[in-house]
């Protein structure tokens, strides 16, 4: 966002000190074009995408917080210190960016799964998109204000536990499918994202955008960690459909590619995601970053990056196999008898650990691993990261459940673009 554009959401910082935060949502005009200035280039490409976008948006307030993670920007914070500034983030934090990927070696994990928003900056960030996340969540789950102070304070204790635990030189945290810490099952909340992953759903694309694809995929296989052994004839296209998918990208140029595979049998036929890449950093450093973040560098073997001309975009693998964590999957386990109050707080642990592990071990801005920073901004300052933490989660989720409303009568006051014109 230009600083232009940044000038009508000052509005929205916190005033009041960081003990009691007070968080206050854009006024309609305001949300109105700041939703427009971040989505203008896509307007132009191609509206109608953004007027889907849209639609998804304002099905709830978990949508809503989906696509706007740009919209918050980023606050002080008093655990804080210049290493602990420029940590690798993943930029977007919560439970449907959470899935299960099965390494080259053959382990099914549970990890983080997109990195769209992938970049440099203070820990806290990520923490609170985190935090904020499984607020919402939790309140959509009908969970009193005490409890969702517990599972921050869960998220924190994870986070904390597992830069301790690595400063320890013990084994990393890995989470499995199978995981019992819980009362209820994590297969509850594990999904196929069908949307995703039917290579026979979305709009067959035109010939220049195959022959786009064909470009892309004539170089991409350079680029994955054993590129070398793969035969060429394994990324012989056999279809390709425009798939926009997810919610904060689902205005991005995406493609899914059916490809021959091994043999000229069709069952071992693969399906690649082709989407486009416009965060802060190139395909080619976020596709680095997320292999040092995941418990393994093939968490997806097919993850690689391509370029055309200046347009980039990153690749990976679908299968059947796969699965993500649904935050609908979610709130319904919390509101039935299977799933308790302590199953969310272990959850939240669980993805603090993994949020910590991917900070710690990945390079930050200056090449380094971020553990030893952290470890040092941490020492003995949890218990007061968690208290501002829930304290910014619960004004936050207040100013995003506002704005959320001031979008949906934008919406049928404006029309499904918000009053866009050409």
């Amino acid at each position: 966002m230009t600083a232009a554009g940044l000038l009508p959401l000052l509005g929205i910082l916190m005033k009041g000190g960081l003990g009691l935060p007070k968080v206050e949502a854009p006024e309609p005009e305001e949300l109105r074009r700041s939703l427009l200035e971040h989505d203008q280039e896509a307007l132009v490409r191609d509206p109608e995408l953004v007027e889907g976008k849209y639609a998804r948006m304002a099905r709830d307030r978990y949508a809503f917080f989906r696509g706007t993670a740009w919209l918050w920007p980023s606050r002080p914070s008093a655990f804080l210190s210049p290493g602990a500034s420029r940590i690798a983030l993943m930029g977007d934090p919560h439970p449907e960016n959470v899935g299960t990927f099965t390494s080259g070696a053959g382990v099914q994990v549970v990890d983080f799964n997109d990195f769209d928003r992938a970049g440099f900056g203070p820990y806290v960030d990520d923490l609170r998109r985190l935090a904020l996340a499984l607020w919402i969540a939790a309140d959509m789950g009908d969970l009193g204000h005490k409890h969702r102070v517990k599972v921050v304070n869960e998220l924190i204790e994870g986070y904390e536990l597992e830069i301790k635990n690595l400063a320890a030189n013990r084994a990393p945290f890995a989470l499995r499918t199978n995981d019992n810490a819980f009362n209820g099952s994590m297969q509850d909340i594990l999904v196929r994202p069908t949307d995703e992953q039917d290579a026979a759903a979305g709009a067959a694309a035109s010939p220049d955008k195959v022959a786009l694809v064909r470009q892309l995929l004539s170089t991409y296989p350079e680029t994955l960690l054993d590129g070398k052994g793969l035969p060429a004839s394994m990324f012989k296209i056999k279809r390709v459909v425009v798939a926009p998918a997810g919610i904060s990208s689902y205005a991005l140029l995406r493609f899914r590619v059916t490809v021959e595979g091994r043999s000229s049998s069709a069952s071992d036929d693969r399906v690649l995601d082709i989407k486009e890449s416009r965060g802060a950093l190139t395909a080619a450093q976020i596709v680095a970053l997320q292999r040092r973040f995941q418990e393994f560098p093939d968490d997806d073997p097919l993850l690689g990056w391509a370029t055309a001309g200046d347009r980039q975009f990153r690749i990976r693998e679908l299968s059947a196999q796969q699965r993500r964590m649904d935050a609908y999957r979610l709130v319904r386990e919390l509101k039935s008898p299977r799933w308790k109050k302590r199953d969310m707080r272990e959850l939240a642990l669980a993805l603090g650990r993994l949020l910590a592990r991917g900070h710690a071990r990945a390079p930050d801005a200056s090449g380094t691993p971020g553990l030893a920073a952290l470890q040092a901004v941490l020492a003995g300052k949890a218990d007061g990261l968690a208290q501002e933490t829930a304290a910014l989660a619960d004004a936050q989720a207040d100013a995003q459940k506002a704005a959320y409303h001031t979008f949906k009568n934008l919406l049928n006051a404006q029309g499904p673009r918000l009053g866009w014109k050409k």
